[in-house]
């Protein structure tokens, strides 16, 4: 379901408290759920974005899909938004990311994250 261009970074909060976020690959040519809700948005790409050890962030991995013109999130039915802080730390790894795999996927250019509801 994932193409080989996993990556993880370890970040640190505010207050000190350090985590990690993993960032994979989806791949477009299977077809899956995920493909198919990312096929519907014209993605360029897509994959998911998981926290570890990051106080207020979701339960469970972030949907993040390359459009032409946005990088939409989607989180699981019921999940918690990621707390401001988060969402800032999400958009910086998100844009080292996609420089880290340019090789892999020149196809996602640069992200284009707006800010979320309540920023």
């Amino acid at each position: 379901m994932f193409r080989d261009a996993g990556r993880e970074y370890e970040v640190s909060l505010r207050d000190g408290t350090k985590g990690r976020l993993g960032l994979a690959l989806g791949d477009l040519a299977l077809d899956n759920a995920f493909t198919r809700y990312a096929r519907s948005l014209n993605a360029l790409g897509f994959g998911i974005i998981s926290f570890a050890g990051l106080p207020g962030a979701p339960e469970r991995s972030m949907l993040w899909i390359q459009t032409p013109t946005e990088t939409v999130m989607t989180l699981a039915d019921g999940d918690r938004q990621p707390d401001s802080e988060l969402q800032h730390l999400v958009a910086k790894f998100i844009a080292i990311y996609f420089s880290d795999i340019a090789a892999i996927a020149p196809e996602l250019g640069e992200p284009r994250i707006r800010p979320m509801a309540g920023e």
